[in-house]
């Protein structure tokens, strides 16, 4: 197979639906191949999604972008929605989808307020901070995913450089002056 054919092949594969299931597990650090779509566990028991980039790109360090989905939803949502494994939406960027700890409807696990959703965040930061020499952290919320962006801005504004809250609102959240100065909303 030439050239040419190696990259569709290598970009009908990279674009291909993942399924729950079916993505190989692998723990987050310089061994992870770049560019594929990955599972892995959190500290807290969870399954979560994630993809490094294939290769840095100018001096940039990537970023830290962890995608986190509504009420009804689990960690495959961010890569069903956005076309992260084929490296289109944030392809220079290590990009991390991970499930709730509160229960949810169903077999469904939510983003809540509260300091036991709020630790693992924190522990996926950690973990993929220690694992790769990542710039900034951002945290996308797709609604109940927004409300909890919003409240974690608010309890770990260290931790965080900006968050984007889609389809969210803020409900009973405290935004010290350190978040106020420091995360972008």
């Amino acid at each position: 197979m030439g050239i040419a054919g190696s990259l569709i092949a290598s970009s009908a594969l990279a674009a291909r639906p993942q399924k729950i299931g079916e993505v190989p597990r692998m723990a987050p650090g310089a061994a992870a191949p770049k560019g594929a779509v990955l599972e892995w566990t959190s500290q807290a028991g969870q399954p979560y999604w994630y993809r490094v980039p294939e290769k840095q790109r100018g001096k940039r360090k990537p970023a830290l972008v962890l995608m986190l989905h509504g009420t009804g939803l689990d960690h495959g949502w961010s890569f069903w929605n956005y076309p992260i494994a084929s490296g289109v939406f944030r392809g220079n960027d290590i990009v991390v989808s991970p499930d709730g700890l509160t229960p949810g409807n169903g077999d469904t696990f939510n983003f809540v307020q509260n300091a036991k959703d709020g630790a693992q965040i924190v522990g996926l930061i950690e973990t993929f901070r220690a694992a790769f020499d990542i710039g900034n952290v951002y945290l996308y919320g797709h609604s109940q995913g927004a409300f909890f962006c919003y409240w974690f801005a608010g309890e770990h504004p260290e931790l965080v450089d900006g968050i984007v809250a889609h389809a969210g609102n803020v409900l009973d959240v405290k935004h010290p002056k350190l978040a106020k100065e420091k995360v972008a909303i």
